[in-house]
């Protein structure tokens, strides 16, 4: 898979939350984005992939962190 930018790769992992959840993000970033930046979420309360930001977005529910 090629190299996407933050905002398509938010908007893809915001796909793959509607049809599969927190774990379908977190799989999806693992294998096609593994040096994607983590930072632990509040809603999520969980260690998220975020995107490569000034201002990092959770990309499993949006929220800046």
């Amino acid at each position: 898979m090629k190299k996407i930018d933050q905002k398509e790769l938010y908007e893809w992992c915001e796909r793959l939350y509607e049809k599969g959840g927190q774990s379908a993000v977190i799989d999806f970033v693992l294998e096609y984005h593994h040096d994607q930046p983590w930072d632990y979420c509040q809603p999520c309360e969980v260690q998220s992939p975020v995107t490569a930001e000034a201002e990092p977005v959770c990309l499993v529910c949006g929220t800046r962190v």
